[in-house]
């Protein structure tokens, strides 16, 4: 029974390690993308998509006073940007 538990105990501890790892790669993703848009709205200024995307990454960072930066200069550039609209929304919920 004590090997059974050890076994099981072994399998799960396992099973979290390899989670983690999973959503630590994700969370690395995102935060190259946040940094890729931020980059792009950098270079271009006038770009809408580029400021809802660097919006869009951080909000799913967590960072929703960056986010509604992001996405209130995108509606700034374009008022009718219905993605930046439904974001922005979220944020206030």
């Amino acid at each position: 029974v004590l090997s059974i538990s050890l076994i099981l105990s072994s399998i799960l501890v396992v099973f979290f390690y390899v989670k983690m790892l999973e959503a630590k790669s994700a969370r690395n993703e995102i935060v190259e993308s946040f940094n890729y848009w931020r980059g792009v709205s950098k270079k271009h200024p006038n770009s809408p998509d580029a400021f809802f995307e660097a919006g869009y990454y951080a909000f799913r960072l967590g960072d929703r006073e960056t986010a509604g930066k992001y996405l209130d200069e995108a509606l700034e550039l374009d008022p009718s940007f219905e993605k930046a609209k439904e974001l922005s929304q979220q944020l206030t919920n």
